[in-house]
């Protein structure tokens, strides 16, 4: 396994990543709606225009993205692990990553707008709830869990 910057030719493989852990995991707490508003948006396009304002990176597996952590200044922004690769630690590497570069820049915390899913990944690494969030977009509203962690 090795952690490397992301580059514009990973995302295709980063939206497919996406679009499963979507439907096959957030689908079981976010009602359709919500998966589908998520989904309208992303493209290829998105995620290489995000990369140009945020530090992104791939964790790959013999040659092939399994996993993605997007992060800006002091915030997670999107994590994803190809469900296939789910415990196996991935997440966790993703997210060692980011912290180092935040324990570099002298930054005291990270937060994360977790998922309902994600919630219990991210306590077991040491983030704590803070507060329940409602996240409003058009006509679609979901829950998200406003964590932190002290560095």
């Amino acid at each position: 396994m090795k952690i490397r910057k992301f580059r514009k030719t990973d995302a295709k493989e980063v939206c497919n990543i996406i679009r499963r852990c979507d439907k096959e995991i957030a689908s079981k707490d976010y009602p359709k709606e919500v998966i589908n508003f998520w989904d309208q948006n992303l493209t290829e396009e998105y995620i290489n225009q995000k990369s140009n304002k945020r530090k992104c990176f791939v964790l790959e597996e013999n040659g092939k993205v399994v996993g993605y952590i997007s992060f800006d200044g002091r915030e997670i922004r999107k994590l994803h692990v190809n469900p296939d690769f789910h415990g196996r630690g991935i997440g966790k590497k993703l997210v060692d990553k980011v912290e180092k570069l935040c324990i570099k820049k002298r930054i005291g915390k990270i937060i994360v707008k977790s998922s309902i899913f994600a919630e219990k990944f991210y306590e077991k690494i040491g983030f704590k709830k803070v507060k329940i969030i409602y996240s409003n977009k058009g006509h679609v509203s979901f829950k998200l869990i406003y964590m932190e962690k002290k560095l």
